[in-house]
């Protein structure tokens, strides 16, 4: 009677398994096989994030990340945004990220996981390379079971990031419609400006990375955007130029500067793009020319102080990220375009969807030299294009 009872337990339990979705389980576990995670992608740096379940909520490092969950509506799933350098707490704040903290360490200063454990903190998603989380402290969440996820959420992978990013929140109906209407946004506003750009060859340029003194390759993202609206990077007449990274640097002396200004004595280097650091003010702009090794290079495009110079500087926030499509409009307006866009339309039109507060001056600057190369002002001109 003992041996029937035990029999019949036994057959009970193995029924629950079954019926509890075990079979394949023990398909797996036959086969020496792990059973496939529910969710899975592949992020930034090559990793493979396998999870049983979406993500229900997340720190997030630095401001790429939490500006593009915004664009998603996942701001309420943002626990804590740890900035890597100045804090942006108001302006997050007042986008709807009503969980986080002004007391938030800065994710540069962390040296261990400590706070990730203390929060009760699962998964911390942050960029591929730069402003991450130390090697020191992901070793950390590796030992404490955090999942980190590296997405940049920016350039060239941002729409796909987004998509990651649809993945690991559970690629719901509302998620899928935000990112939608985002997409269809930024596409026929993009589209629309290269249906009326027509570049050429002849039509040389440069673009210069502020924060690194140095100018873009012709194998950056920035340099590829604008030779599909305006012309050629100048960079491709330099022979044997390191393309290993995204950009150069921009010597006083010797090297690049000798070779482009040979070029622009030979073909005239047209146009001059500053990327500018975001909400940068008047005497920031001159300081983007006054203040880096950019200031010897002479070209013919600088005017002797009647205010025609081609060199302008840009607010990054207008090149990366989110708000990339109007820097689409800003570049192509610039060198003359009618895209039937106005930035500061587009601007306003970004505060009222996604909440950021963004400035509708500053945000393009045309630079005024004297006979001397100096840059002496630098003309707000966000309201013209």
């Amino acid at each position: 009677m003992e041996r029937k009872t035990v029999t019949i337990v036994v057959v009970v339990a193995v029924v629950a398994v079954l019926v509890g979705g075990g079979i394949a389980a023990i398909l797996n576990n036959i086969n020496g096989k792990e059973s496939e995670p529910a969710i899975k992608i592949v992020d930034g740096s090559g990793r493979t994030i396998g999870l049983s379940e979406p993500i229900d909520s997340c720190m997030v490092v630095n401001t790429n990340v939490p500006i593009a969950m915004r664009v998603l509506g996942l701001q309420d799933k943002v626990q804590e945004i740890l900035f890597y350098g100045d804090k942006k707490y108001e302006y997050f704040k007042n986008a709807g990220f009503d969980n986080i903290t002004e007391s938030a360490p800065s994710a540069k200063n962390l040296t261990n996981a400590e706070y990730f454990i203390t929060h009760n903190i699962k998964y911390v998603i942050e960029p591929v390379s730069s402003m991450k989380l130390s090697t020191t402290v992901e070793k950390a969440c590796d030992s404490a079971g955090i999942t980190y996820i590296r997405l940049n959420c920016y350039g060239e992978t941002m729409l796909e990031d987004m998509e990651k990013l649809l993945t690991l929140f559970g690629n719901t109906e509302t998620i899928r419609g935000n990112y939608n209407s985002y997409l269809n946004l930024s596409q026929t506003v993009t589209e629309t400006v290269l249906s009326k750009c027509s570049p050429s060859q002849n039509d040389l340029f440069l673009f210069y990375y502020m924060s690194f003194a140095a100018f873009y390759n012709q194998t950056s993202e920035l340099s590829k955007i604008t030779e599909s609206i305006f012309g050629s990077n100048a960079t491709r007449k330099i022979d044997g130029l390191n393309l290993n990274g995204i950009s150069n640097q921009a010597p006083r002396t010797g090297g690049i500067q000798e070779t482009l200004t040979g070029i622009d004595g030979s073909t005239p280097i047209r146009t001059l793009f500053i990327r500018m650091s975001a909400n940068s003010s008047v005497e920031d702009a001159k300081y983007s020319w006054n203040g880096y090794s950019i200031n010897c290079y002479k070209f013919s495009y600088m005017d002797d102080g009647t205010g025609n110079s081609r060199v302008f500087s840009i607010d990054s926030d207008l090149l990366s990220g989110p708000m990339g499509y109007i820097g689409y409009v800003a570049l192509a307006e610039i060198v003359g375009i009618d895209t039937g866009y106005s930035i500061q339309t587009l601007l306003s039109e970004y505060t009222s969807l996604y909440g950021f507060q963004k400035p509708l001056t500053g945000m393009v600057y045309q630079l005024v030299f004297d006979g001397m190369g100096v840059c002496t002002d630098a003309i707000d001109i966000t309201t013209t294009v």
